[in-house]
């Protein structure tokens, strides 16, 4: 094809690259959900991966009452195990007022989540965002479908960002055929990567902030897999 018709036929695409990019997008919701669920809902308040202020303020509201209720006991098992050793002293507060309380605030939050998530109700939640989970994945899989079947150009560039690229390449005259857009479009997303990397470091947020959909693009590969499971017999 010629530079018009490349034109033509990238701009043909847009509508669908752009809806396969919200169903891989939905897919990814849907999975994030399914993770969260399975994890429970009290995962905010013990579960590292999850860790925010809900589990900050838990804590320290937890440990305020545990050593209200249970201050004095602590002090007279201190006192009653205490050797006249500054690191053996050290090590016995360490495991009586902070490791102890945080042994039982875990174990606490474990079973009160295991108990959620064992509910009839839970298990409905659960089995609904599943449910969605694989209706996304259908859509996702039938709009990868379609769009391979329209077109040649390699999978990993049927996103968004890489389409307006080539489109302005063709549009201005920079590239006349698809693998020099390709040459042109790697060259440029190396160079936002470097300005993104060197911006974030000196903390420039406004700055590295105009390179983030590079950043973005790096991130999202996933178009390669879902192409050779489309690949595999059914």
């Amino acid at each position: 094809m010629n530079q018009k018709q490349w034109l033509a036929h990238i701009q043909s695409l847009e509508v669908l690259v752009e809806q396969n990019e919200q169903a891989q997008g939905e897919e990814r919701q849907c999975l994030e959900q399914i993770q969260q669920l399975t994890s429970g809902p009290l995962r905010h308040f013990f579960l590292p991966r999850y860790l925010n202020t809900w589990f900050a303020c838990a804590i320290i509201l937890f440990l305020f009452s545990f050593h209200t209720l249970f201050g004095n006991m602590l002090i007279a098992s201190f006192q009653l195990l205490s050797l006249p050793f500054f690191l053996y002293k050290a090590l016995l507060f360490l495991a009586l007022f902070i490791l102890a309380p945080l042994f039982f605030y875990v174990v606490g939050m474990y079973g009160i989540n295991r108990l959620i998530k064992n509910s009839r109700s839970y298990k409905r939640k659960l089995e609904h965002a599943k449910q969605r989970l694989d209706s996304a994945r259908t859509t996702a899989r039938e709009s990868l479908q379609q769009l391979l079947s329209e077109t040649d150009i390699p999978p990993y560039y049927l996103k968004p960002y890489a389409i307006q690229k080539f489109k302005t390449y063709f549009l201005h005259q920079r590239a006349d055929n698809l693998k020099e857009a390709i040459n042109l479009f790697e060259t440029e997303k190396t160079f936002e990567l470097h300005q993104y990397a060197m911006f974030r470091f000196h903390g420039e947020k406004k700055a590295y902030r105009a390179f983030e959909k590079a950043l973005h693009f790096e991130k999202h590969k996933k178009t390669a897999a879902l192409v050779q499971d489309l690949e595999k017999p059914q």
